[in-house]
C-alpha cells in the first residue's frame, strides 16, 4: 500500500474512490482503514464537514470541476493537511454495500435503509453543525464575512477580510474556511447559512402534513425581487409522513431539514437540504436556486426538472414548500413560541449560571444551538373549499377524477386608487374531494382531505388541521 504519511496521531474521515462511486467513511479513525471492495484511491480530511463536501463535489459536479479539484491535492497531501492512499490491488467498482474495516478488525457498514425511522429526538443545531463549529460560526454570523458576488451569469463567492480577524481564536475552523474557499467555494454557502441562523437565534418552522401537501402545489410565479422571508435564513422540519411520502416517490431517503437562506440586498437565494444525521453519514444534499432577476422563480424551478436524477427532483419539492412557506409567514405574519424544547432550555439555563466553567461552556454551547419554535401567527387556509366539476350539459361523459388545481402568489392593486400593491395567496383547491375514496396514501394526491376543516372561501383566514449553478 503507497501512502506519503501515516495518519499519526490526527483522527482522518476518509473517502474512497473507485471508477464514479465515492464511499465516506461513517466514522473517523487515526489509522487507514481496509476498505471492501478495495477502491482505487483512499483520501482523509480533518474534518467530516470537509470529507462530505468533498464527496458531494466528486458526485455531483462536473467532470472538468472534479478533475480540478483532484489536480489540487497533490500540494496539500504534501503539507499533511490530506491524507492520500493508493492500495496496491483495486477491485472493480460496484454498485453494492461499502464495507469499512477499522483498527482492530471492527467493520461498520454504511447502507441507505429503504424507509426512514421515526425520529422522536427534539433537534437542535448539533443535528445540523458539528459541535465545535458553533462558537466560531456564530461569531461569523455577526458580520459581514462572505461577500455575494453577482455576475452576468451568476454569482461568485468571495471572503472578506474580516475573516482571519474573527476568527483569531479558532485557528483550526479558520483553516476549514479557507481550504474551501480555496478548493470548493459553493460549500461556504451552507456554514454562510448556518452562520446566520446562529447569530439570530436558531429558528424552526414545523409545518404539518397537510400543509406541506398543499404547498407542493403551489407554483412561485414571483421574481426574486418580490420574494421574502422573516428571518435571514431558518429551519423547515418535513413531517416524517412527508419525509416517507418523498422517499417512496423518488426512491432517495428524503432530507428531514430544509434551510432556505435569503440575502435581501442581492435578491439572492437558495435552499439547503440536510438529512441531519450527521453520526449515520449519509450525506448532505444541497440544493441552490439558480438567479435571474428577468426571471420567475417559478421558470427557474421548471428548468431544474429533469436534471441530475432522482434527488434532484425531490429536492426541487423540498424547495418549493420551504419557499412557499417562507412566503406565507411574511406575508401573514408569525409568531415564536418558545424554547422548542423548553425543559431542556430551562435547564441548561440553570447549569448555565453554575460555578463550574466546564458546566458553563457546555450549557452555553446548548443554549446557541437550541430552536426558538415559529409558527403562522393566524390559521390560513391552505387548500380552497372542495370543489366539484360537473360533466358539460348534454354530453355523456362524466364526473372528473379527483386532482389538484395548482394555487399561486400574485401582486394585486389596492389603497385609494389602486396605486399601491399587495402579495396575495391563491389557494390550491382539490377538486372533486367528496369523490376521493380509500387510502388516501395510496393516491399520487396524498392528502387526507377528510381530516381537513374546509370552510368557506371567502373567508380571511381558515385553519387546516390535522453541481451546481449559482
Amino acid at each position: 500500500m503507497k501512502t506519503k504519511k501515516d495518519a499519526s496521531n490526527q483522527n482522518w474521515w476518509w473517502i474512497a474512490i473507485n471508477g464514479a462511486s465515492c464511499a465516506a467513511s461513517p466514522v473517523d479513525s487515526k489509522h487507514v482503514p481496509t476498505v471492501v471492495p478495495t477502491p482505487a484511491q483512499l483520501i482523509g480530511y480533518r474534518t467530516q464537514y470537509e470529507q462530505l463536501a468533498a464527496q458531494r463535489l466528486i458526485l455531483q459536479a462536473p467532470e472538468e470541476k472534479v478533475k480540478r479539484y483532484l489536480e489540487s491535492l497533490p500540494r496539500r497531501i504534501q503539507s499533511g493537511e490530506v491524507q492520500y492512499v493508493r492500495p496496491d490491488d483495486p477491485e472493480p467498482p460496484t454498485h453494492g454495500q461499502t464495507q469499512w474495516i477499522l483498527s482492530g478488525g471492527s467493520s461498520v457498514q454504511k447502507d441507505l435503509p429503504p424507509q426512514l425511522q421515526n425520529s422522536t429526538t427534539t433537534p437542535t443545531l448539533l443535528s445540523l453543525i458539528p459541535r465545535e463549529f458553533i462558537e466560531p460560526l456564530k461569531k461569523l454570523g455577526n458580520t459581514d464575512w462572505l461577500n455575494i458576488v453577482t455576475e452576468p451569469h451568476g454569482h461568485r463567492l468571495e471572503l472578506d477580510e474580516s475573516v482571519l480577524r474573527t476568527l483569531e481564536e479558532h485557528p483550526r475552523f479558520c483553516d476549514v474556511i479557507l481550504r474551501l474557499a480555496e478548493s470548493m467555494p459553493m460549500e461556504l454557502l451552507q456554514l454562510l447559512a448556518h452562520s446566520k441562523i446562529l447569530a439570530t437565534g436558531p429558528k424552526i418552522v414545523q409545518p404539518t402534513p397537510e400543509q406541506c401537501e398543499a404547498l407542493a402545489h403551489v407554483d412561485l410565479n414571483l421574481d426574486f425581487r418580490e420574494y421574502e422571508q422573516p428571518f435571514p435564513a431558518f429551519v423547515v422540519e418535513l413531517p416524517i409522513e412527508i419525509q416517507r411520502q418523498l422517499t417512496r416517490d423518488y426512491s432517495v431517503p428524503c432530507p428531514r431539514f430544509a434551510i432556505p437562506y435569503h440575502d435581501r440586498a442581492s435578491h439572492f437565494l437558495t435552499v439547503l437540504c440536510d438529512h441531519g444525521r450527521r453520526e449515520s453519514n449519509e450525506g448532505i444534499c444541497t440544493v441552490f436556486s439558480k438567479h435571474s432577476l428577468d426571471e420567475t422563480m417559478e421558470s427557474t424551478l421548471q428548468k431544474h426538472s429533469g436534471e441530475a436524477g432522482r434527488d434532484y427532483e425531490q429536492a426541487i419539492t423540498i424547495e418549493r414548500i420551504a419557499l412557499n412557506l417562507s412566503l406565507l409567514l411574511t406575508r401573514y405574519g408569525f409568531q415564536e413560541n418558545g424554547p422548542l424544547d423548553k425543559k431542556a432550555f430551562l435547564k441548561q439555563s440553570r447549569l448555565a449560571k453554575s460555578k463550574s466553567q466546564r458546566k458553563q461552556q457546555r450549557a452555553n454551547l446548548l443554549l446557541n444551538s437550541s430552536f426558538q419554535s415559529v409558527a403562522l401567527s393566524q390559521n390560513v387556509q391552505l387548500v380552497n373549499k372542495a370543489e366539484t366539476t360537473a360533466p358539460i350539459v348534454g354530453s355523456e361523459g362524466s364526473l372528473k377524477a379527483p386532482h389538484w388545481r395548482r394555487g399561486h402568489f400574485r401582486r394585486v392593486r389596492v389603497g385609494a386608487g389602486r396605486l399601491e400593491t399587495r402579495l396575495v395567496f391563491v389557494r390550491p383547491s382539490f377538486i372533486n374531494a367528496q369523490n376521493f375514496g380509500g387510502d388516501f396514501a395510496d393516491t399520487e394526491y396524498r392528502i387526507r382531505t377528510d381530516k381537513a376543516v374546509l370552510t368557506d372561501a371567502s373567508h380571511d383566514h381558515i385553519s387546516i388541521s390535522n453541481e451546481v449553478e449559482v
